[in-house]
């Protein structure tokens, strides 16, 4: 399954302080044709016909990703008539047909031919999300939880450096030598381009204090919930690696450090 933009939004604007309210339930509703990343959205309709409802495991952590799959088999209601063919689902926080966000959404690997007689049936595990990337591993876990009924509070971000990934390479942030994470503004969530991620970049330049002692080799740029301790949220390695000697600093020109979702 895939995101849609208006829950990559929500998920990046976790870094603005802007906080994910919780759903109750979450609904799974069929749809005729690919919905895309936004937009409008074609449901299936026949009498009868609702959305049903969907219940989400724990998350599962994988190789540098976490994921969440259905807990038990999804039965839709039968059709009487002939109503078209489902070639995608959505998952939605509302019941009703054709309202409420669509959070995510995916393609069928084979195609439903709902006529009279049909019911359509989701057996349990078929349907799973997987969040990987540069999102931190605390964080996924949050993200996920959302679709079990958690809200997800934002944070204020600060931007700090590490030789290497933290969680994956076994990076370390720089200490001493008057290091100390930077507070980041970002700006509001937007289409990427055409692929459909979506993006947040630092809305002005962000610059760390000058070493007073060797920090050492600088290679990802990690952004973090805390000024201090905290979780990684976004940890994304740099082209190229630079060391940072005593007198020297680490910092973004306005708009280039961008974190990304899709």
């Amino acid at each position: 399954m895939y995101a849609r933009d208006d829950f990559e939004s929500m998920v990046l604007s976790l870094a603005k302080n802007i906080s994910i309210q919780a759903v109750a339930k979450m609904y799974v509703g069929l749809l005729v044709v690919d919905p895309g990343e936004s937009g409008a959205y074609s449901e299936i309709s026949y009498t009868g016909y609702t959305r049903q409802e969907i219940t989400f495991t724990e998350p599962t952590a994988g190789t540098g990703s976490h994921s969440i799959q259905n807990t038990a088999i999804i039965t839709f209601p039968e059709c009487h008539e002939s109503a078209g063919t489902v070639t995608h689902i959505g998952i939605f926080g509302s019941p009703n047909p054709n309202t409420g966000t669509m959070y995510l959404y995916g393609d069928l690997d084979e195609d439903i031919v709902v006529n009279s007689g049909v019911s359509p049936v989701f057996q349990a595990g078929s349907i799973k999300y997987t969040l990987s990337g540069k999102i931190g591993s605390t964080w996924r876990t949050r993200i996920l939880n959302f679709f079990r009924g958690n809200a997800i509070t934002g944070f204020v971000p600060y931007f700090g450096c590490a030789n290497a990934d933290i969680e994956t390479a076994g990076g370390t942030e720089f200490t001493g030598g008057s290091y100390a994470r930077v507070q980041i503004p970002f700006s509001t969530p937007a289409t990427l381009d055409s692929g459909g991620a979506m993006e947040i970049h630092n809305s002005s330049a962000i610059v760390t204090p000058y070493a007073t002692a060797q920090w050492g080799e600088w290679y990802n740029t990690i952004v973090f919930d805390a000024s201090s301790g905290g979780n990684i949220f976004y940890s994304s390695p740099r082209s190229q690696r630079n060391t940072i000697y005593k007198g020297g600093a680490c910092g973004y020109e306005e708009g280039n450090l961008i974190l990304t979702l899709n």
